[in-house]
């Protein structure tokens, strides 16, 4: 299942740091929510990314993009979905409900040099279903 914990590493360090350097490990942030809530939410996610990995109809709206100039401006929001790793974010945000649907923010901090934030917003719908899927990968605040 989840867990709070995410390894974080600076993201100026070499490639190799990964491998020789102790990580230091962060609490994630929960905004609004529990912890249970935050794992179900993960939970729809890589649910929804087994069921399209093995051919099942999902219905939710994907989109997924970053500024035009990066080079993941060049892959496909289905492939995007697919290859993230729902199980660490960094912070789990519950957004004030807008109508019958729930908001939620997420944010990733992927391993490596160079590397920039996944801003990923989840509407949940008054059944618990994945209604939208929508994810930025774009340079963290104060940018």
């Amino acid at each position: 299942m989840f867990t709070w914990l995410l390894v974080a590493v600076a993201l100026s360090d070499p490639p190799n740091a990964y491998n020789s350097a102790p990580a230091q490990q962060l609490e994630s942030k929960l905004q609004g929510l529990s912890p249970a809530e935050a794992n179900s939410l993960i939970e729809k996610l890589q649910h929804a990314q087994r069921e399209l990995t093995a051919g099942k109809s999902e219905t939710f709206e994907l989109l997924a993009g970053s500024p035009a100039s990066y080079p993941a401006a060049q892959v496909a929001p289905r492939r995007a979905f697919l290859d993230m790793s729902f199980d660490r974010p960094w912070s789990v945000e519950r957004e004030p409900a807008a109508g019958l649907w729930q908001p939620y923010e997420l944010r990733y901090f992927p391993p490596g040099p160079h590397s920039l934030m996944w801003k990923v917003n989840v509407i949940v719908g008054q059944t618990g279903e994945l209604i939208r899927v929508e994810m930025l990968y774009t340079a963290p605040p104060p940018f």
